[in-house]
């Protein structure tokens, strides 16, 4: 199972490792997110707002795993006065910072691989999906989502 240290101690590497992002949050739920979006200034955006995972399991007793279903968003507070080439930019910035957290996912699954090594081994390559999302609580920008299996 992914612990909620492991998901803010690698949400806080992927803001160090994508210098547009500004800020790193963690959100239980949709409540939760409409909260800390109110509390989101522009001047902070990018934000990487990473939702704690969900978790099934996946085989039998002998090799039962943790199937982990994680989520990022990468949004940014937007002014809907702005124009359309404004608003439009607002999705070309946080589509460039998903890929790149994309991206550094796959090399870190690479670095990491074993049976002993970080979370990021059990990371599903085919899951992974990157969404717009529009109007959330006064944000744009992209949803990130992957499955990762991690011994129980």
């Amino acid at each position: 199972m992914i612990t909620i240290p492991q998901l803010e101690n690698y949400s806080t590497m992927l803001k160090d490792a994508v210098p547009a992002i500004k800020r790193v949050e963690l959100a239980v739920n949709k409540e939760d997110l409409a909260v800390l979006m109110k509390e989101h200034d522009s001047d902070d955006n990018i934000l990487l707002l990473a939702v704690l995972p969900e978790h099934g399991m996946e085989g039998n007793q002998d090799n039962a795993q943790f199937m982990n279903i994680c989520g990022w968003f990468v949004l940014e507070k937007t002014d809907y006065g702005d124009s359309r080439e404004e608003y439009l930019a607002i999705f070309d910035r946080t589509q460039a910072a998903a890929k790149a957290i994309i991206e550094k996912m796959i090399i870190d699954k690479a670095e990491n691989s074993g049976l002993f090594c970080g979370f990021l081994s059990g990371l599903h390559e085919s899951s992974l999906s990157a969404s717009p999302i529009k109007m959330l609580s006064g944000c744009n920008g992209y949803y990130i989502q992957v499955n990762i299996t991690t011994r129980p």
